[in-house]
């Protein structure tokens, strides 16, 4: 077959065979959608998450590891900064922050922040209840103390009577695929489940960033070019 020929079949087989991008099914608007990520300082990155149509095709973004002051302003085009942590004037490795499309500000019902800290623990939250259903963004630094997890169960009033539809993304920071955790226990034992077991969330193929629910969703793992946590979704 001459040139021209080689030409017209590889025409022929593109018009007839469609191109799926890996993670379109991100792009599409027809359903609820929530994306966490632990972004290495947000502020170096949030024009990046900006124009990234996954996450601004999303309707809630939860975002860890945020490293802002008390009087840093971030915008994301679009969105709505509902809650986030942060305390003093130094840039740390720590904080949670919640972005929500703004069609749906008016749709919260409630939302809240607190930082629950001892020596060298810290949990980092944030929440919002959102047609009620409560979505909550965590950040936990590494090798926090069983006790102040403990703490965190009872201040978010977690038990196996609780009655709200709960689903909570973050970095936990504990590798779930090799460690018998208590948190892992704890969430068990409450009916909690984690839903996104399938794939690691790290380049370094361990499993830090969770989605736990008492309900089922379809969760998952999307990419990132700047930080070596993988964004995760629900």
């Amino acid at each position: 077959m001459d040139e021209h020929g080689h030409l017209a079949t590889e025409i022929y087989r593109w018009k007839r065979q469609r191109v799926i991008p890996q993670f379109s099914h991100l792009h599409k608007n027809n359903k609820f959608q929530v994306i966490y990520h632990n972004v290495l300082s947000l502020l170096k990155h949030s024009k990046l998450i900006e124009n990234d149509k996954c996450f601004t095709s999303s309707d809630v973004i939860l975002l860890g590891e945020t490293w802002l002051s008390s009087i840093d302003q971030i915008h994301i085009h679009g969105f709505e900064l509902i809650e986030r942590t942060d305390d003093g004037p130094l840039r740390k490795p720590r904080g949670v922050c919640i972005f929500i499309n703004k069609h749906l500000r008016k749709q919260i019902t409630t939302s809240d922040s607190f930082v629950l800290k001892h020596e060298n623990s810290r949990i980092d939250t944030s929440w919002i209840l959102l047609n009620k259903i409560k979505i909550v963004a965590i950040y936990c630094k590494p090798q926090t103390s069983s006790s102040l997890w403990k703490k965190w169960f009872h201040q978010m009033n977690l038990s196996k009577t609780t009655t709200e539809n709960i689903i909570i993304l973050g970095d936990f920071n504990i590798n779930s695929f090799q460690e018998n955790h208590c948190v892992l226990r704890w969430f068990h034992r409450i009916n909690f489940n984690i839903l996104n077991t399938t794939q690691p969330t790290t380049q370094h193929k361990t499993h830090l960033d969770w989605v736990v629910s008492n309900t089922a969703y379809k969760t998952g793992t999307y990419a990132s070019y700047f930080s070596y946590h993988h964004p995760i979704w629900a």
